[in-house]
């Protein structure tokens, strides 16, 4: 039976047209009863409006802890009527409070959210569209490359984009083995009437910010014309990550279940277990299909490290990263790799990889000093948190800050013409230079005669045994001293 109903000519014009071609149901205002939200409209647990945005209708929505440091949940959407005060939409799921948002003026019919980028707190938003669409052009196309992916710190007055192209938005899928959300998708040719080609699983390169493709198959077709949906997607066989049921390419009256063959180091329980997400599969295919999402963020507290790098001598650079971090559901970070690149090449080089004990701790985070870098060379660098004996995410490359370096005219040293030591005894050099602001630090220390005496790379040297050697202490730019050191029994 009916236990309640709502009409929109029923209760008002204030509600025409403002239902989505989608719903989502989830507890949003944390009274342990679930509501609805239909596009702008949100329904109490008794189906009394809980409010309405009277943002309009749109072909997408998305509903989950997409801001984990923010209470409650966040709604993110997209709208189709030209004269929308937002297009691309993030609502307080519980108040309809409209926290970031766009308009495109245009129809825009594609949007997702999920963490698709450790390099920034919580969920990422994007749309076929970005904030700077020229609707001259008229509606963005379902398979459009003209939007944006933004962060959900931005706020109204300050929209924060992290990449200006969008990755497919349309599916989504937890596939591969880390915890950010990978992208499904399809081939699909308009022109020949609605034929679909291929179903696709993709994942973010946040580096380069382009897709990469994890999962391909001509042998199974999407279904719902340009939404390009699978049967159904989800967590349905236990393991937290997602499977996906297709009808087969061939015979469409039989289907394939996909499943990830990817390994995973990270334990959590099925996402059947959360309620919001178990009910998430069965409105699934409520009109145009959307994915269904988590009352948590599986991936809260992911974060990079944030990267900077100084250049302090012609051969060498200081990295300086905060500490980063794998998430609540993920593993202690126990320690860091340290990356090198030069300027324009692909190529890179793991320098260092430093355990937490051997941290050199700043007022900001950590400094790693690269002694090794060739003059001449412009490098970037790119830090990622060691878990579980291996890397996890690796930071933004960052490019080395360019530093005004004074060569040294002259170098003196702490000891001159002759120096006797006895043998066993050290004696640390001390170096200036004129000006008394040179760069002094890619000094280089040798002992003609090791034999006799040593020199450490800090310039402590060593009496070995009775005799005399030669102490040279260079400067990079070949600006040298030296002395005689007598060794005596």
């Amino acid at each position: 039976r009916v236990k309640a109903k709502f009409d929109s000519d029923e209760a008002g014009k204030e509600f025409e047209s403002q239902g989505n071609h989608n719903l989502s149901i989830a507890d949003v205002d944390g009274d342990g009863k679930d509501e609805v939200i239909y596009g702008s409209i949100a329904f109490d647990d008794d189906l009394s409006v809980l409010y309405n945005t009277k943002l309009g209708h749109g072909d997408a929505m998305h509903l989950g802890d997409l801001i984990p440091e923010r209470p409650g949940l966040e709604l993110m959407a997209v709208k189709e009527e030209k004269g929308a005060k937002y297009h691309v939409v993030v609502t307080d799921a519980a108040t309809g409070e409209v926290l970031m948002g766009y308009p495109t003026g245009a129809d825009t019919g594609r949007g997702a959210a999920s963490d698709i980028d450790p390099t920034s707190p919580g969920a990422e938003f994007w749309a076929i569209a970005a904030d700077d669409y020229d609707a001259t052009n008229g509606s963005p196309a379902w398979d459009s490359k003209t939007g944006a992916v933004y962060a959900t710190t931005s706020t109204l007055a300050d929209l924060q984009k992290l990449a200006a192209t969008n990755p497919a938005a349309n599916g989504l899928m937890y596939w591969d083995g880390d915890l950010l959300r990978e992208i499904q998708d399809h081939v699909f040719k308009e022109k020949d009437g609605y034929v679909p080609v291929s179903t696709g699983i993709y994942k973010w390169n946040y580096q380069t910010n382009e897709q990469e493709t994890l999962f391909d198959s001509f042998e199974v077709y999407t279904s719902n014309g340009t939404k390009g949906n699978p049967g159904i997607s989800g967590d349905l066989l236990g393991d937290w990550r997602e499977e996906m049921v297709l009808r087969c390419a061939a015979d469409d009256s039989k289907i394939r279940i996909y499943s990830t063959t990817i390994p995973t180091d990270y334990v959590i329980p099925t996402l059947l277990s959360d309620r919001q997400y178990r009910e998430g599969l069965a409105w699934q295919n409520t009109a145009y299909n959307q994915p269904p999402h988590t009352s948590y963020s599986l991936s809260e507290g992911v974060l990079t490290a944030s990267v900077t790098a100084k250049n302090v001598g012609q051969k060498a650079n200081d990295v300086f990263f905060t500490e980063a971090s794998d998430g609540v559901y993920g593993h202690e970070v126990e320690g860091y790799q340290v990356w090198r690149r030069e300027v324009g090449s692909e190529a890179s080089k793991l320098i260092k990889t430093i355990k937490n004990k051997k941290l050199e701790v700043t007022e900001n985070g950590y400094v790693y000093h690269d002694k090794k870098a060739k003059a001449g060379k412009e490098y970037e660098y790119a830090v990622a948190a060691v878990v579980n004996d291996r890397a996890s995410y690796l930071s933004h490359w960052t490019t080395v800050e360019a530093n005004d370096i004074v060569a040294p005219e002259t170098i003196s040293l702490n000891a001159t013409g002759i120096k006797t030591l006895k043998k066993g005894a050290t004696f640390q050099l001390e170096v200036s230079a004129t000006p008394a602001e040179a760069d002094l630090s890619g000094l280089s220390y040798v002992s003609n005669r090791e034999e006799i005496a040593t020199v450490s790379e800090e310039g402590l040297i060593t009496a070995v045994k009775a005799g005399t050697a030669k102490i040279t202490v260079t400067a990079e730019n070949g600006v040298e001293a030296s002395f005689t050191l007598r060794v005596t029994k």
